[in-house]
């Protein structure tokens, strides 16, 4: 027999043993993929790893929909990528080489979500809450940006599993960490997400129906209501504090001048001029008003007063844009902000005067020598510009 002849019986084993192991192996994976495919929850909770995200999502409104659904992609590509996310997991928790919190290497996309739901829908379960969808993922909003805790309540960002050993984990842990108020989304990441995007932030964007509260409903409100905010000022912000990148905090210590003044919602009106300032007879008896207590921060200084903040000013009318500053008798008792007697000049003079117009009358040591017999400026270290010493 010759060689050839000898060698041909034995390839043909070698090849009926290779297409054994491959079919073998094809099996094995596939019957596998079946049985992680079908009860993917009790065998990603055989690491006990996962205990977390198995009782979260336990009691989660996705409690019918198995991890694979969410977590793998479709195709070969999504499972050669779960086998070798298995097989990575795998080996960090019999090592124990994992690091806490545990998060997804990649993210849920958009297309998995849009598997079960549709983004063609208007409003949200409250009812009366809009919420274009589609106009969200037209501006490429990923779902996950607003539902990241609707399946796991956003443990590992909140690094939960960092807290609780994973041994506590049971049903009721995995309801508390489920609340309502946890899961559900953020209004402060909603707004702030509006006011980055330059989207707008009025209540009836969002609200189909807003109810005022009483007080805003009688007539003359809007002339009025700097005196309910004085009290209700935190009710005030509940709804008008959401005007900049973050929702405003208001305490005790908050004074009513500074938060209209630091409030975008309340710059809208404040810089319109008042029916009250009319060109009329309001220039003649505005200073009536003064008199009798207006001229505080919380009145008359809630516009005309060049405070230096981030946000335009008020207005650029100043008492001294009309009355010469000239000290007569009692000059202090009508000055606004009220002057103690005996206080020196400071910064916030210069807010309304000129420094030049100072030197008319006092006397700088070390500057003006030729007028020594004025009074003296002594608290000049304040002045700005070039009369800073």
């Amino acid at each position: 027999m010759s060689t050839n002849e000898k060698h041909h019986p034995t390839g043909n084993k070698i090849k009926y043993v290779y297409f054994t192991l491959l079919l073998v192996t094809f099996l094995t994976i596939f019957s596998f993929s079946a049985d992680v495919t079908q009860n993917s929850p009790e065998f990603c909770v055989k690491c006990h790893t996962m205990k977390p995200e198995y009782y979260t999502w336990k009691v989660s409104s996705h409690s019918q929909v198995g991890c694979i659904e969410c977590h793998t992609e479709e195709g070969i590509e999504g499972v050669y990528n779960f086998v070798k996310d298995m097989t990575r997991r795998t080996y960090s928790e019999i090592t124990k080489s994992y690091v806490l919190p545990i998060r997804l290497f990649r993210g849920v996309d958009d297309d998995t979500c849009f598997r079960c739901h549709s983004y063609n829908r208007q409003a949200s379960v409250p009812g009366n809450l809009i919420i274009p969808h589609e106009q969200h993922t037209d501006k490429r909003v990923r779902c996950a940006s607003c539902h990241s805790a609707v399946a796991h309540g956003d443990i590992a960002r909140r690094t939960i599993t960092r807290k609780v050993d994973f041994a506590d984990w049971d049903k009721d842990l995995g309801l508390q960490e489920m609340a309502r108020s946890l899961v559900q989304t953020n209004k402060a990441d909603c707004m702030s997400c509006h006011f980055r995007r330059k989207v707008t932030t009025e209540c009836i964007s969002c609200h189909g129906e807003i109810r005022l509260p009483g007080y805003h409903e009688p007539a003359g409100f809007t002339v009025r209501h700097g005196n309910e905010a004085r009290e209700l000022l935190d009710d005030c912000n509940f709804c008008h504090g959401w005007t900049g990148p973050k929702k405003m905090v208001v305490n005790e210590r908050t004074r009513l001048v500074d938060y209209s003044r630091s409030n975008r919602f309340c710059i809208s009106c404040h810089r319109v001029r008042p029916e009250s300032h009319g060109d009329g007879i309001f220039k003649q008896t505005h200073g009536y008003s003064i008199r009798i207590g207006e001229r505080d921060r919380d009145g008359c200084l809630v516009c005309h007063d060049n405070n230096i903040t981030d946000l335009p000013q008020t207005t650029d009318v100043s008492c001294g844009s009309c009355h010469p500053a000239k000290h007569r008798k009692d000059w202090h008792e009508g000055h606004m902000p009220r002057v103690v007697p005996g206080q020196t000049i400071d910064q916030t003079c210069f807010m309304c005067h000129s420094a030049n117009t100072c030197l008319n009358c006092h006397y700088f040591p070390g500057y003006d020598d030729g007028r020594s017999n004025a009074p003296v400026l002594d608290d000049f270290s304040n002045l700005p510009g070039q009369f800073g010493f």
